[in-house]
């Protein structure tokens, strides 16, 4: 019963599981200000999804001040979100930043995203989910 019961919670756990991606390119959009397309693509909710450059610091989010800091996103939802010149700039020092959530289950994740840098856009090259 015992065995029976953790492998429900292994199969419950792969079916509310989140993976939050960038969703093309973070593309310029005039005066400074830069878009970003967050995605869930996974299968459960993603509850307070946020974006840093710091890996070990969820609470550093860079979306813009009159954007909401942290998103709700439900299986394969998507939303927009705006950075500033001064977050791209950070994000260019560094060959990757960081999408933090967790799932309704309560565990956490993050997203590696690897970029590549154009002249008028950061192309996202990889997004890698691991449990954080």
């Amino acid at each position: 019963e015992v065995k029976q019961n953790k492998q429900i919670e292994r199969q419950l756990k792969i079916e509310q599981e989140p993976y939050v991606v960038i969703d093309g390119s973070i593309a310029l959009v005039g005066h400074g200000r830069h878009e970003v397309k967050i995605k869930n693509v996974g299968r459960g909710s993603a509850i307070r999804v946020t974006c840093s450059v710091d890996k070990n610091n969820r609470d550093e989010a860079f979306f813009e001040n009159n954007k909401p800091h942290a998103y709700y996103l439900s299986m394969d939802e998507g939303a927009s979100t705006l950075i500033d010149d001064s977050t791209i700039s950070k994000i260019k020092n560094y060959p990757n930043f960081y999408i933090f959530y967790k799932s309704q289950l309560g565990d956490f994740y993050k997203t590696e995203v690897k970029m590549k840098m154009l002249p008028d856009k950061l192309v996202i090259m990889e997004n890698n989910r691991k449990e954080a």
